[in-house]
């Protein structure tokens, strides 16, 4: 199965999203953007530079509220038990977003010369990813995590 097709998408929604920036990002705004730049950035790619200006000049505010958006994420999850392939799929599927999040707002963070370490919410998003990572390993394979990623596995 080839991967080009998934990061030639990657690439035309990176181009595409950053010619449509908001100029005060919200939280909501943040945490889909740097989930697309930490996409970008697992995959390779290099960010458009309207989107590296615009996640430069997020606030501390907007981090740390993509930040608790996050948690949001993993908390509201239903696990799943060894048997609940559908559960997998999402789970796996958001767990991978937020680890998105956290490279999008560490590149953010390095670039503005912030410590991402400093922010409000980021142990928090740690805390909450390693929960779910706990969970996930005592359940399922690593193999079937590859599978339930699908396409992002290429991340």
């Amino acid at each position: 199965m080839s991967i080009a097709p998934y990061i030639e998408g990657l690439e035309a929604e990176l181009l595409a999203a950053s010619e449509h920036l908001p100029t005060q990002a919200t939280a909501d705004e943040a945490q889909l953007a740097l989930e697309r730049a930490g996409d970008a950035l697992r995959a390779g790619l290099s960010l458009p530079t309207a989107l590296s200006r615009w996640n430069l000049a997020l606030g501390d505010e907007v981090l740390a509220g993509a930040f608790g958006l996050g948690v949001e994420v993993l908390a509201d999850l239903v696990l799943p038990g060894a048997s609940d392939s559908h559960l997998v799929d999402v789970a796996a599927v958001a767990r991978d977003r937020v680890e998105s999040l956290l490279v999008g707002a560490r590149h953010a963070c390095i670039v503005s010369g912030r410590v991402v370490e400093d922010l409000d919410g980021h142990g928090a998003l740690l805390s909450a990813r390693a929960s779910v990572d706990e969970h996930l390993r005592s359940v399922v394979t690593r193999q079937d995590l590859e599978a339930a990623l699908g396409e992002r596995r290429a991340l």
